[in-house]
């Protein structure tokens, strides 16, 4: 990662229009719309006026108006979204109705469980999803066709000076090397998560078209940003020139103070959504081993442990905390936005940090970490021990690391932590707050805006 040391571009003495491809954006909720809304906030202060590319809302999907006050200003251009999953699933419906007309389905029963398996396989992928992975990129590939056009007529009216887009979906990032080669402007590939190497890649034919279209994108980009440094070794590998880390981060000015309920309750907080590079099942399990009744939990006096959830509704979330028989202790918050789930995890003793124990987990920096970090909220990461974030935690001393498959390690710290919050009031860490303090957003910007600065100097 990079210091304010390494700031060495001169500073820009007059505002330069840049031009932003990004799939989402505010009043879109979701912690991918986060690095780039705080992009846009911040680069203004460094003389970068930011001209946004992005998709209407689609029916349906959530949204989160408290993030508007981060974009107040910032000029965009919405285009429909174009999901070509959606597309199909329409053409499909005729048939599926005809199909149900024809036979019955019996009724799905819910499985029963042994402990040593998953709870719950995931959900079969809708056909339509099946088919548009097979012809298209992603979900955003018509967008993002669209996307490119629209970004050189926007590039031209407003004098647009360089082209950034951000991925996933990794076809806009796509459409940004091509903007960026029609208006002969430097480009900058902002990739938050990795694009081959993820639970959720292309396989078989469209894995061998994606690589070569990574490779074509990371050689064509002036820089490439990287939220850690496993992405970053796939971007080098794929022939990239310049390659910084620039993780995500807390915004300072909307951060809440940490204030745990002063009671003998133990609550853990998860913030976000589950899904290919999220899996609660680990942590839930070692909640389960916490029965008052069974020896070494809370038979040694401690207090009692509760676990809310903040995001979108997940259907195996909820079966597996039915089937472990620990509904008593689960919340599940439903979507709220931002600015009400900060206050929500302020109020926790650990925030979670849940990831899968699938290729690609160790690359993930999710947004969530540094918010609870910002606020000096003890962390709890249950995935892979050498991951980024697992690192991260250990080198801010800010909690606890505990591989997925150890769900007894689980249960053992959580009824240690219920017994110091019963006896002290509040679980005690001593994060190192230089750590912590160089991933505030305006600090990130300041970083953007010096690569900025070196690739229009360098054309």
């Amino acid at each position: 990662m990079r210091t304010p040391d390494a700031l060495t571009a001169a500073p820009v003495t007059s505002p330069t229009p840049i031009l932003v491809l990004a799939h989402e954006f505010p009043p879109v909720a979701g912690s991918g719309v986060q690095r780039i809304a705080k992009l846009c906030k911040y680069l203004p202060e460094s003389g970068f006026v930011p001209h946004v590319v992005s998709t209407l809302p689609a029916a349906g999907q959530p949204l989160d108006h408290s993030l508007q006050a981060d974009v107040t200003g910032v000029g965009v251009v919405r285009l429909p979204s174009r999901n070509p999953s959606v597309a199909i699933a329409r053409v499909l419906r005729p048939l599926k109705t005809v199909r149900r007309g024809a036979r019955r389905r019996p009724a799905l029963e819910e499985p029963d469980i042994p402990d040593a398996n998953p709870v719950s396989p995931p959900s079969r992928v809708p056909l339509s999803i099946r088919l548009a992975r097979w012809v298209t990129m992603d979900d955003a590939s018509l967008w993002s066709r669209v996307a490119s056009r629209a970004g050189v007529r926007l590039g031209r009216a407003t004098g647009a000076r360089v082209v950034i887009a951000s991925g996933p979906p990794f076809s806009v990032l796509v459409a940004g090397a091509r903007t960026a080669d029609a208006l002969g402007l430097p480009f900058i590939a902002d990739m938050r998560d990795a694009w081959t190497a993820n639970p959720g890649a292309s396989t078989g034919r469209r894995a061998a078209v994606e690589r070569r279209l990574l490779e074509t994108v990371m050689r064509r980009a002036d820089a490439v940003l990287c939220v850690s440094e496993p992405i970053a070794v796939e971007a080098r590998r794929a022939g990239a020139r310049r390659v910084e880390v620039i993780p995500n981060g807390f915004d300072a000015e909307e951060i809440p103070r940490w204030e745990p309920v002063p009671d003998g309750v133990v609550r853990v907080t998860f913030m976000g959504r589950y899904y290919g590079l999220t899996d609660p099942e680990p942590f839930l399990r070692g909640l389960a081993t916490l029965d008052p009744r069974g020896p070494g939990s809370f038979a040694r006096g401690a207090g009692d442990v509760r676990f809310d959830s903040i995001g979108p509704p997940n259907e195996r979330f909820e079966t597996l905390v039915r089937a472990l028989g620990i509904a008593d202790r689960v919340t599940s918050h439903g979507f709220l936005p931002h600015d009400a789930a900060l206050t929500q995890v302020s109020h926790a003793d650990v925030g979670l940090v849940s990831l899968a124990d699938v290729p690609g987990a160790d690359a993930v920096y999710t947004g969530k970490l540094f918010e609870y970090l910002g606020m000096g909220l003890p962390v709890l990461v249950v995935g892979p021990a050498d991951g980024a974030a697992a690192r991260l935690v250990r080198e801010a001393c800010a909690g606890w690391v505990i591989p997925p498959g150890d769900s007894e390690a689980i249960g053992e710290l959580l009824a240690s932590l219920a017994v110091q919050k019963l006896v002290e009031g509040r679980i005690r860490i001593s994060p190192r707050r230089e750590v912590v303090d160089s991933f505030e957003r305006r600090t990130q910007t300041r970083f953007y805006a010096d690569v900025i600065s070196q690739a229009l100097a360098h054309r």
